[in-house]
């Protein structure tokens, strides 16, 4: 990229920022913008252009085209716009002192001192438009047909949305209410008492582009069980259900990115029933232990779709009631009460809500990585367990398993080859992104926002140094969430991921190995770097206890 000048579009939802940028190409040096992924030649590049690009940004149709105008302006930005209110073309001209531009004019008679002298910054460009939504590509059929009332409970999307990257690109949403909940994991909490990274997109991510089993591994403390709890939180329907599109800009997601879709809202916000279910730190000291508390989370999962037993209503219905309720009450004996009883809480829901279900399973593989002497008992409960909702089921719409570890070390997955893993290196698509990379971690662009919030932009190359210890296929650098929230709580750089969790098992392992594996971690500790077979590991910092293996 050779410059860039930012786009600003006014809406009732305030100011959206988009980027107008200028390439160079490295044969014949000619200069050209990108727009709706179509390169235009800088000579030919003219304002009606930007006007053409805005249009098909927000689906602007050829009857309000004509009425939109853009402006140069300089020195403005995003907060500048909020501050002042800016909302006409009187405020645009009277404050922000814009110049109108002429639509058959060519770009550079605004930009050419821009153009000419690339260290030159501030001009923008800015309009208005009447309130539109982010429509759904108009070849997506089925997508058109859900929103006049047809069923879409098996509704896919393989395309990318233009309209998606759009606001993927914008600038990073921080939610900052001065306190940065260190350990909370609960998003409600998030959003209205804590520091929260807008990862709202990851919703629709999931729900679009997601395949019908999913699993994600992270590092600890990586923002998944908040990302499960945010899903929640904007999927699951209410009962009784209601008899209306609830409003998703009212609501805790109404400032966060993925408001501005008001066609997946009308599709998702609210209209799923959704089972979620955390295995996390589940007693490990024999099998019944470990049992018991299974079971209380079942029954408290149970409990919270209490109001189902009124739904049993009819004679054949009898069975099912009392099968609940005893699980409810943790009565029953049968084992396969147990087992089976995400499965069967799907069954449950869909006779209610007349939909398939959502899962949302938290630290999969907890109960695996910390068996100790009971692994084969562990091993055959989730393994059932987790067949029941991962593989066909009529009642399961989707399911998502998040963890630690990939399916090859967790066996009670590894024959479920219909279960799709989304690790961090996940590789692009044709479109270029790769799913879900940025969803979990903060980016280095969301540090900087934070850094600004406090007004420590300078400690950017101290916390790389320290905590920009993962790298996507794409080559976004991933920060841990747990360690950077850390940091800007207590203003102190420390290693606050090590202790964060179990490892147990990797103490067991590492105990059973030879000299040759120590000599290689220790290069990895000392030297920050460690190269076998071409395979580069970049800035292993000493506080992130990683374990490469090349």
């Amino acid at each position: 990229m050779d410059i860039s000048f930012k786009l600003y579009i006014l809406s009732s939802n305030g100011p959206q920022v988009y980027a107008v940028n200028i390439c160079k190409d490295d044969k014949n040096k000619d200069r050209y913008a990108i727009l709706d992924n179509t390169n235009v030649s800088l000579h030919l590049l003219e304002v009606l252009h930007l006007r053409d690009h805005v249009c098909s940004i927000k689906g602007v149709g050829d009857s309000d085209k004509n009425n939109l105008k853009l402006w140069k302006v300089i020195g403005v930005k995003s907060k500048d716009i909020k501050e002042q209110n800016i909302s006409t073309e009187e405020d645009i001209v009277q404050k922000l002192r814009g110049k109108e531009m002429e639509l058959e004019e060519p770009f550079s008679t605004y930009f050419q001192d821009e153009l000419d002298n690339k260290n030159k910054s501030g001009s923008s460009i800015i309009t208005i438009i009447t309130d539109t939504d982010y429509y759904p590509p108009k070849k997506r059929r089925r997508i058109i047909k859900a929103l006049e009332g047809e069923d879409v409970s098996s509704m896919t999307w393989s395309d990318k949305s233009e309209a998606f990257q759009s606001v993927l690109d914008e600038p990073p949403i921080i939610i900052n209410n001065g306190d940065y909940s260190l350990g909370e994991s609960e998003f409600k909490k998030f959003v209205t008492s804590g520091t929260f990274v807008d990862k709202s997109l990851f919703i629709m991510e999931f729900m679009i582009f997601g395949k019908r089993s999913n699993l994600i591994i992270r590092p600890r403390r990586f923002g998944k069980s908040t990302n499960l709890s945010m899903l929640e939180t904007f999927l699951s329907t209410d009962y009784p259900p209601l008899n209306y599109v609830p409003d998703v800009k009212t609501s805790l997601f109404g400032n966060l990115k993925v408001a501005r879709f008001e066609w997946f809202a009308k599709l998702y916000y609210k209209q799923w029933p959704v089972i979620h279910i955390s295995f996390k730190d589940l007693r490990s000291k024999s099998w019944e232990i470990m049992q018991e508390d299974i079971k209380e989370r079942i029954s408290v999962l149970y409990e919270e779709h209490k109001y189902l037993i009124d739904s049993f209503s009819l004679p054949e219905d009898m069975n099912m009631k009392d099968n609940f309720i005893k699980v409810l009450r943790k009565e029953t004996k049968d084992s396969a009460s147990w087992t089976y009883a995400l499965s069967n809480l799907a069954r449950y829901l869909n006779k209610c809500f007349g939909k398939s279900s959502i899962i949302l399973i938290d630290e999969y593989d907890w109960p695996m990585e910390n068996a100790r002497g009971f692994y084969d008992n562990v091993h055959d409960f989730f393994k059932t367990m987790y067949s029941s909702v991962a593989k066909e089921n009529t009642y399961v719409d989707k399911v998502l398993f998040v963890g630690t570890l990939p399916l090859g070390q967790t066996s009670f997955l590894s024959g479920f080859n219909n279960v799709v893993v989304y690790p961090m290196h996940e590789k692009p698509s044709c479109s270029g992104r790769a799913i879900f990379s940025d969803t979990f971690g903060f980016t280095e662009n969301e540090i900087k926002y934070l850094l600004e919030e406090k007004k420590q932009n300078e400690k950017l190359d101290e916390l790389r140094l320290y905590y920009n210890g993962y790298r996507t296929s794409t080559g976004v650098h991933i920060y841990n969430p747990h360690s950077v929230i850390s940091y800007l709580d207590k203003d102190e750089i420390d290693n606050y991921w090590i202790n964060s969790g179990s490892t147990k098992t990797l103490v067991e392992i590492l105990k059973k190995c030879g000299s040759g594996v120590k000599d290689r971690l220790e290069n990895i500790i000392h030297s920050h770097s460690f190269c076998k077979d071409k395979d580069v590991v970049e800035s292993v910092g000493q506080d992130e206890s990683v374990v490469m293996v090349t």
